[in-house]
């Protein structure tokens, strides 16, 4: 009887080992950069043969499990202010799939490169980067555990790209201030796409499977060694001024007609309360920034609902949808309007400073 049962316990304790063993999370230390790279899309610096490369890139599409077709290096760097990213992807530069070079286009037709940062380590929201052979760059933010992705958000950082005889090149700059995170953490969650577009392949680091979304989180890879980093004092100022000449036409030409002086000014301020909250206050808010509404021919007895993409508004509502709006006297004769599109309402209330709190508990 004791055998058995030393039997038993001997084969669960390699069973346990072995599986701890498989699903390990992948894990790459960055490599402090003692001088900054130059960004230019050329990976000639001699800081980047400091960095260890990542280059264990797996299928999940087309064939599952199968090492990328193309060889994948991705080197990582980072000082106090920024992080530096490198990628060198070998191809036949005669096959690359490159035509767009806009700024946060759709790269779905187009060869490109997409590195997810979950700098919480919540496995659940990050950051999301992309890049083309032709230097087109995006980003948006993840959440729901790659269920929610919000393109709308727009960060500070810089991304070059060069083809060359062996395939191509790019470099990416991020400053830690455009990032949220704990400046005491060093270890983020990091996941990397690389997508060939004229085979329909993807590869991830680390492995993905086709059971999971796109942009999962969970099964994240591991960067660590992030020391000494800092994100500044966490305030964004945004503000605008507009100036011009009301010149109305008159119907009787005997009439003088007036010159009236235009003159606007507002803006956004944005402040990082602690690495889980942070607070948006706009005040005469320019809704002429945001796009055209969309034609719709309305067949149905509902009102049409047209979400306004106001930075102030659509700020933290990836982790947050409480608001607090403070309604003020108005102060110009013009009404200022928004939708409760936050809670679902149509309603629209007239507001002058609209204070909207955004926080997720940690």
């Amino acid at each position: 009887m004791n055998t058995h049962l030393w039997r038993f316990a001997l084969a669960l304790f390699f069973m346990l080992v072995n599986a701890q063993y498989l699903f390990a999370t992948a894990s790459y230390k960055v490599t402090l950069a003692t001088t900054p790279p130059k960004i230019d899309g050329r990976l000639d610096d001699k800081i980047w043969e400091t960095a260890t490369p990542i280059t264990e890139f797996v299928q999940r599409q087309p064939n599952i499990g199968e090492p990328g077709t193309e060889p994948t290096f991705v080197y990582l760097l980072y000082d106090a202010n920024f992080l530096y990213i490198a990628m060198r992807c070998i191809d036949d530069p005669k096959k690359i799939t490159a035509n767009e070079l806009a700024r946060d286009v759709s790269l779905g037709n187009d060869d490109r490169v997409q590195i997810i940062f979950d700098t919480f380590l919540d496995k659940r929201n990050g950051y999301w980067f992309q890049i083309g052979p032709k230097g087109s760059i995006g980003d948006a933010l993840v959440s729901e555990n790659g269920a929610g992705f919000n393109k709308q958000w727009d960060g500070l950082w810089e991304g070059k790209a060069k083809i060359h005889d062996t395939g191509w090149d790019a470099e990416i700059a991020i400053p830690f201030k455009t990032l949220n995170f704990r400046p005491d953490q060093p270890e983020w969650g990091m996941k990397i796409i690389r997508n060939i577009k004229r085979k329909s392949e993807t590869s991830y680091w680390p492995v993905a499977n086709l059971d999971s979304y796109r942009f999962q989180i969970s099964d994240a890879g591991l960067i660590t060694g992030l020391h000494g980093i800092t994100k500044g004092i966490g305030l964004d100022i945004s503000p605008y001024l507009i100036t011009g000449i009301d010149n109305p036409e008159s119907v009787n030409s005997n009439y003088i007609r007036n010159h009236n002086p235009m003159f606007n000014l507002g803006g956004d301020l944005f402040y990082r309360v602690t690495p889980g909250i942070k607070a948006a206050l706009t005040i005469n808010t320019d809704f002429a920034q945001t796009e055209v509404d969309s034609r719709q021919i309305n067949l149905t007895r509902f009102n049409l609902l047209f979400r306004k993409s106001v930075t102030s508004f659509w700020t933290g509502r990836n982790t947050s949808t409480s608001a607090l709006v403070a309604p003020v006297k108005k102060t110009t004769h013009t009404e200022i309007a928004i939708s409760h599109f936050f809670q679902g309402k149509s309603d629209w209330i007239p507001l002058a400073i609209p204070f909207r709190y955004c926080g997720v508990g940690k």
